[in-house]
């Protein structure tokens, strides 16, 4: 059975998606930073300072989200006992992985996509692979590793 989203979960999910969208966004710009010179790379580098300060400003907003959300407080307070585990990860993890604590680990480690699959096919033994599941929240978990 699935449960019904929230408006409040709905516009969490918004804003951690938004805020991955910007990072790329900034990634793009540093990389064509290195390539450009004069007028362009002033470009750039207003560019990036926009960027920046949207991004600081949805993080407050999400900050702001979690907070005033006493279950989403709880587990961000959680995870930020884990090290390596900050506010951009917890937040992300709170919103699109709202699953977590009321599916086994077994079940969360596949809808990740961490839990190794076989791929093998009557005598055919395959070898174990991750893959699949959620891969935004796969990658925010090894960039805090």
């Amino acid at each position: 059975m699935l449960a019904i989203e929230s408006e409040e979960s709905r516009q969490l999910g918004e804003l951690v998606s938004r805020r991955r969208q910007l990072v790329e966004m900034q990634t793009a710009e540093k990389n064509r930073l290195a390539r450009v010179r004069g007028k362009a790379l002033e470009e750039i580098e207003k560019h990036l300072e926009y960027l920046e300060k949207r991004r600081n400003q949805i993080n407050e907003e999400i900050e702001e989200m979690t907070k005033n959300n006493q279950e989403w407080s709880e587990k961000v307070k959680l995870f930020k006992t884990f090290p390596g585990i900050g506010s951009v990860i917890s937040s992300t993890i709170v919103s699109d992985l709202p699953e977590l604590g009321k599916l086994s680990a077994k079940c969360i480690s596949r809808l990740v996509g961490v839990a190794p699959l076989n791929h093998d096919g009557g005598q055919f033994k395959g070898q174990r692979m991750i893959w699949g599941g959620r891969a935004h929240i796969r990658a925010i978990l090894y960039m805090g590793t």
